[in-house]
């Protein structure tokens, strides 16, 4: 029997800030500075469909996958580098489009 796994992929995010924040391992960063959350268990769902989202500037915009993120995730910025890793090896390397959380999981279109 094959077990399932709910989040087989690690999420890197990187991204500058341009206010103090909280880094991955907690700490205070001020404004300017790199920010890297990694470690993050995920699943990514590559979109063959061609469905859209709404982008920031409010046109339609078809996505490459989106990433369903373990836990309710701090806020990751529209830009964002975002890099997915099955064991050590890299499988989507992209930028982020939207970002949301709910209860469960943090969402991430990429």
């Amino acid at each position: 029997m094959v077990e399932f796994i709910q989040y087989p992929h690690v999420l890197k995010a990187t991204y500058e800030s341009s206010e103090a924040v909280r880094d991955g391992n907690g700490d205070w960063v001020t404004g300017g500075g790199i920010i890297i959350m990694n470690g993050i268990n995920c699943r990514v769902q590559p979109n063959s469909k061609a469905n859209t989202i709404t982008g920031t500037d409010g046109e339609k915009v078809v996505f490459d996958s989106i990433i369903y993120a373990e836990g309710k995730l701090d806020t990751i910025p529209f830009g964002a580098k975002i890099e997915i890793f099955e064991g050590e090896e890299r499988i989507l390397s992209a930028h982020l489009l939207r970002f949301s959380r709910d209860s469960f999981h943090s969402r991430i279109w990429v």
